[in-house]
């Protein structure tokens, strides 16, 4: 798989101590993890050649949903990020009552990361799931 960019190694670094210290106080794990993964996210744009801006809760009417951020590249939305509480299941076979009905309205955004912090995230692009 090879190197570890230095610059990714960092952000991931940050992002789990930053994780780890919101997760030791009080308030909503989920909440807890939002900044620190909008800073991971946003610390991959210079590296990738674009300025990506973080949009909270953007409303899409048509599918009955608010994914927590949309994704704006030059000024169109790109792509979508859901975030659930650490721990909690992702896979979308394991999702039960409000999670699950929120995924089958959310899984065909364009570019969706569902994701509850860990190693493991679900990632849609325009063509499938990986």
């Amino acid at each position: 798989m090879g190197e570890i960019p230095r610059w990714l190694a960092g952000a991931v670094k940050t992002f789990g101590a930053e994780c780890g210290a919101k997760l030791a106080g009080p308030g909503e794990p989920e909440a807890a993890i939002r900044t620190p993964l909008e800073q991971l996210l946003r610390a991959a744009g210079p590296e990738l050649g674009v300025r990506a801006v973080f949009h909270d809760k953007v409303r899409d009417t048509e599918r009955r949903v608010r994914p927590d951020y949309g994704v704006s590249v030059d000024g169109a939305i790109t792509g979508y990020v859901e975030v659930k509480a650490p721990g909690k299941a992702i896979a979308p076979a394991a999702l039960r009552g409000h999670d699950k009905v929120q995924w089958e309205r959310q899984q065909d955004l364009p570019n969706l990361l569902y994701t509850n912090g860990g190693p493991r995230s679900n990632r849609r692009k325009n063509n499938g799931y990986s």
